[in-house]
């Protein structure tokens, strides 16, 4: 680098060297995303406009530090928060089939580890929904049990009471 004739060379050796001192001393990665991706925010144009005016509110209040700053940052940032909130809620409401729907669930509500049922926010449309998907479910299984009951004793099966009283049967 320091015996080059020209400009040109001289440059050359010197990004040779610092590309081989960066490849050696910062390699390439993988990088994990700690939060997954939103696709209710995408959906809505109204909620990422109302994102950015809460980050360039945001930026303001921390250069200002005034009252009037604050007061509008948190006022955009309440009505960005409860806009998410029911766009998310519009999500996972949205009638799709039940393996699309279990898919969504596994990839943005439910955790990969173990969590206590503090940890679960679901908002009282997707409770709903839940509770009449497994209603229709029990419905489903009741109806069903007689035929089955029958079936299993045919195939020399032994039964236990609390199943029969489990679906009003006994």
């Amino acid at each position: 680098m320091l015996n080059a004739e020209d400009v040109n060379t001289a440059y050359d050796a010197f990004l040779r060297t610092l590309n081989a001192a960066v490849d050696n001393h910062c390699p390439l990665k993988r990088v994990r995303f700690r939060h997954r991706e939103c696709p209710w925010l995408t959906l809505s144009e109204d909620l990422l406009e109302l994102q950015q005016q809460r980050d360039t509110a945001r930026r303001e209040w921390d250069a200002q530090r005034t009252a009037d700053a604050r007061k509008r940052y948190i006022s955009l940032r309440r009505r960005f928060r409860a806009g998410l909130a029911r766009a998310r809620s519009e999500f996972f409401a949205a009638r799709r089939p039940a393996k699309d729907m279990w898919k969504d669930l596994r990839s943005y509500a439910i955790s990969s580890t173990k969590a206590s049922t503090s940890d679960i926010n679901l908002d009282a449309a997707s409770a709903d929904q839940f509770n009449k998907y497994f209603e229709g479910v029990g419905r489903g299984s009741r109806r069903s049990w007689p035929r089955c009951r029958a079936t299993l004793r045919r195939r020399g099966h032994r039964l236990s009471s609390a199943l029969d009283s489990a679906c009003g049967l006994a």
